[in-house]
């Protein structure tokens, strides 16, 4: 697709190498396997300008994500907390740009504010590139929509404490794998 909107031959043929079966590995070890971005790949090729809804029609679509209670419900029915880590993405192998993950990255955006944590996440350049994308005029974003966070809850059918709770336990949770051991400490 990028390929049809792109006026330089030398990259259409670059990208239509890179999207052909034959060099399957050569875009699963420059494009996949990197985590190369859109907008890394029209940063690659300047001549390649597809029409802003071809590409939202070509991006994939965003999928919940599940994230670890951190908090027991014993200690309270109405609320909890859950822990994540926020992934970042640097600049090289092909990233024009570093960035954090999309999810974490924007739950770290609205929680910095209340942990007063004035880091920028984003650098300047990327947010320059950003400002100069718009869908066709006539869309109007409003303003006034606030944030919005979808929570359900999700058993996890994996995780079990012995039923003797006197018994001796080994728990090795890495990074924000410690989640579900902090929310069962209520329950030892």
């Amino acid at each position: 697709m990028l390929a049809e909107y792109t006026s330089d031959e030398s990259e259409k043929n670059q990208l239509l190498e890179l999207s052909s079966r034959q060099r399957a590995t050569l875009f699963e070890n420059t494009i996949r396997l990197p985590g190369i971005s859109m907008l890394d790949i029209l940063l690659r090729f300047p001549s390649c300008s597809p029409p802003v809804e071809v590409l939202m029609e070509h991006l994939s679509r965003l999928i919940p994500r599940a994230y670890s209670v951190s908090s027991s419900p014993l200690e309270s029915a109405d609320s909890f907390s859950f822990a994540f880590n926020v992934i970042t993405f640097s600049k090289n192998d092909g990233r024009r740009y570093s960035r954090n993950g999309v999810c974490t990255g924007w739950l770290y955006n609205l929680c910095k504010d209340m942990l007063n944590e004035g880091v920028t996440t984003f650098d300047d350049d990327l947010a320059k590139h950003l400002s100069t994308l718009s869908l066709n005029q006539g869309i109007v974003v409003d303003p006034n929509i606030s944030k919005e966070i979808v929570v359900y809850r999700r058993k996890n059918h994996n995780f079990r404490l012995p039923e003797d709770l006197k018994s001796p336990i080994v728990m090795i949770g890495p990074g924000t794998g410690i989640a579900p051991f902090v929310g069962n400490e209520g329950t030892l």
